[in-house]
């Protein structure tokens, strides 16, 4: 029996950060509502930390509450996990901790692949 599970398989087939995090779990047997409670918890812990580096962040709260916290932040898990990271950047970036803000654009492209753009834009501004 050489067979290979779907599990084994999905992370065989895509390694990248999210799919590592949830073979890690399915492994060993923890509740996949626990990661996504986790990953929902490090979202908004990512929205409010970058929403007090802003000059007006009540605009931006209501601005991103109708689709980013209650559309994004539900459905889709794989993005919400790279636009933790994205807002991340844009707080360290405020703070002019460039290194810091390289890092996060890095694994927010290890974790969804459309946040590759930000790391294009950096290497094209900075």
């Amino acid at each position: 029996n050489n067979l290979i599970n779907p599990i084994n398989r999905l992370y065989l087939e895509n390694p990248n950060l999210f799919e590592s995090i949830f073979y890690f779990f399915a492994i060993n047997e923890i509740p996949i509502n626990f990661l996504y409670f986790t990953l929902t918890t490090f979202f908004t812990f990512s929205l409010f930390l970058m929403l007090n580096s802003l000059k007006f962040k009540w605009v931006a709260l209501l601005s991103t509450i109708p689709y980013l916290f209650i559309v994004v932040s539900i459905g889709y898990v794989k993005q919400a996990t790279a636009i933790s990271f994205i807002f991340l950047a844009i707080f360290y970036f405020n703070q002019s901790k460039l290194k810091s803000m390289n890092l996060m654009i890095i694994f927010a492209s290890f974790t969804h692949i459309s946040a590759s753009i930000f790391f294009l834009i950096n290497i094209y501004f900075f």
